[in-house]
């Protein structure tokens, strides 16, 4: 099962599983993230610098769940971040965009989705508002954990589906629509180190053969939540800027200020690449 059907319990203090709640500042909804939770705080819930939750994967799902056509910013404070659930025979960062949350209230009947995602390392953890790459990395690596395969070491972030789906209210019901187009992506002031990555083969048998550090899926289009084509998807949304000729400055992904340190496995004769962009969803 995915990250949005169970929980694993991995320490004392770790994934209480309070509510994650964003703050929102001009139209960007932001979550902290933390290597390890204040514990003097009221609460994890990710809203300010003092109260980081320390699950990522939870606060990449509640940001990409939460559509209101405003960009999502997880902020990373200095530390280590390792993975801690297998999704899609992988135990990795996941991102999927089409997957949602019933739960969800959208502000009105009108169509919502998520302008971008954006996952931003180089935050201090001891002092509030204060901003480096360089001096405060935000590491994200992958290692052995007690009864996963190394088969299931592959990527540590990965990008299962971008697709933009957006949702509105219809009476008691929510009704979903799946569009020609991908949520920008951009990853900010990273660092990657896996030295584990092999290929795999994920869970609708489709061979990932890279992306050590990041593996972005071909993204086919989608009908519906169980129609699936073999269309790529031809570009990014755009959903601040509604001027077209600046469209192309909305990339289906962007790398930015990351360093990608020692990645896929070195006793491979055919090591893999650590970055791997698959078809479809506009430039990268």
């Amino acid at each position: 099962p995915t990250h949005d059907q169970s929980f694993i319990d991995i320490g004392a203090y770790e994934y209480q599983h309070v509510k994650l709640v964003p703050s929102t500042v001009e139209q960007v909804d932001i979550l902290w993230v933390t290597e390890k939770e204040n514990q003097s705080s009221n609460g994890a819930d990710g809203k300010t610098w003092e109260t980081a939750t320390s699950d990522l994967q939870r606060a990449i799902e509640t940001l990409r769940a939460s559509r209101n056509n405003h960009r999502k910013e997880i902020r990373l404070l200095e530390g280590q971040y390792q993975p801690v659930y297998t999704i899609n025979n992988n135990l990795g960062f996941n991102i999927n965009t089409e997957m949602h949350n019933s739960a969800v209230t959208l502000p009105s009947s009108e169509n919502y989705g998520v302008a971008s995602l954006t996952i931003q390392g180089g935050w201090s953890k001891s002092v509030k508002g204060q901003y480096s790459i360089k001096d405060y990395p935000a590491y994200l690596f992958s290692s052995e954990r007690t009864g996963v395969s190394d088969d299931k070491l592959s990527h540590i972030l990965m990008v299962d589906c971008a697709q933009q789906v957006t949702s509105c209210r219809s009476g008691d019901n929510v009704l979903h629509y799946y569009k020609d187009e991908v949520v920008p992506i951009t990853l900010e002031g990273l660092i990657f180190r896996n030295t584990k990555g092999k290929k795999h083969t994920d869970s609708d048998g489709g061979e990932c053969n890279g992306g050590a550090a990041v593996f972005y899926k071909p993204q086919y289009k989608k009908t519906d939540e169980n129609t699936s084509t073999t269309d790529l998807i031809v570009k990014a949304s755009n959903y601040y800027d509604s001027d077209p000729c600046k469209s192309n400055l909305y990339k289906k992904l962007t790398i930015r200020q990351c360093d990608i340190r020692i990645n896929g496995d070195r006793t491979d004769a055919n090591p893999l690449p650590a970055v791997t962009i698959g078809a479809g969803g506009g430039d990268a």
